[in-house]
């Protein structure tokens, strides 16, 4: 795909973007949650990755893929007030790319952009640049990972064995009505919320907390995580990570941002995959 953006995607995209020149940007796939920045700067088009919000966490990231961080690079990395604590989002330049450099703006558009032309509130500036390694013991590395993402894109969804459905079946069982009807509507009005407005640009989800939904749904506690967990089973579901995060209180049934080089490396689908077969394992 390459196109001019439309009058009402020119208008919003300069509302957020208002140093973005609407009318040479160019629009390279339209918008979808399936993947977003960071998976587009390693030539993932089909999950959603997310190394979380360190610099660390992003070197760790990229390393896995055959990148090391440089003074410039293709990949540029982006940060809220040139805070390494802060990171934001991801673009790429390149064969393949365009003339100018690609962001795919979390859940919304891919487009084709000048460098600073995105810099503004909701992604700071550009903080960081990263090149293919030279290291051939990084680049075999990077090529095996690569392999396995591959696969795990032929798999697809996740699908839960007879153990684990039955394991779920009889949680649910347990739960009033009430509470599942309760959880099924305040479940649907936050999910509303995870792409509206701005939120629709950004790649780090924990912006999902910041809603009275949200705050509604984490006040009926521990009693809708059978409820929650089958959510997680959905891929588009992933975001819902950071509900269950906020109720579980066992350390040792929580799969969190950054806790392994495999979670910042695999992304939030693969780690909303480990929490369900941990917390099915575990009742």
């Amino acid at each position: 795909m390459d196109r001019e953006m439309t009058p009402s995607e020119k208008t919003e995209y300069k509302r957020h973007f208002p140093n973005l020149d609407v009318d040479r940007a160019r629009v390279t796939d339209d918008a979808t949650d399936v993947y977003n920045c960071i998976a587009w700067t390693v030539d993932v088009d089909w999950d959603w990755l997310w190394p979380g919000s360190t610099i660390n966490e992003f070197d760790v990231f990229y390393q896995g893929y055959g990148f090391v961080r440089q003074g410039s690079g293709p990949v540029a990395v982006w940060a809220l007030n040139g805070d390494y604590n802060q990171m934001t989002h991801g673009c790429i330049s390149g064969p393949g790319h365009g003339p100018r450099w690609e962001s795919k703006c979390g859940a919304g558009l891919r487009i084709q952009h000048g460098l600073t032309e995105l810099e503004g509130a909701i992604y700071g500036q550009v903080i960081a640049y990263y090149a293919k390694s030279r290291d051939s013991r990084v680049l075999d590395k990077a090529a095996m990972l690569q392999d396995e993402v591959r696969k795990s894109k032929e798999v697809g969804a996740m699908l839960l064995d007879e153990y684990q459905k039955k394991a779920l079946d009889g949680l649910k069982e347990a739960i009033p009505k009430d509470t599942v009807e309760a959880f099924e509507n305040r479940f649907s009005a936050w999910k509303e919320t995870w792409k509206s407005g701005h939120r629709i640009l950004l790649s780090n989800t924990s912006y999902v907390r910041h809603s009275n939904e949200f705050v509604e749904l984490a006040g009926m506690g521990k009693e809708i995580m059978p409820l929650l967990i089958e959510k997680l089973v959905e891929p588009d579901n992933f975001r819902a990570l950071h509900l269950y995060d906020a109720l579980q209180t066992d350390k040792f049934l929580k799969v969190l941002p950054g806790s392994s080089e495999e979670v910042i490396l695999k992304g939030e689908r693969f780690r909303a995959e480990e929490v369900v077969k941990l917390f099915l394992s575990n009742t």
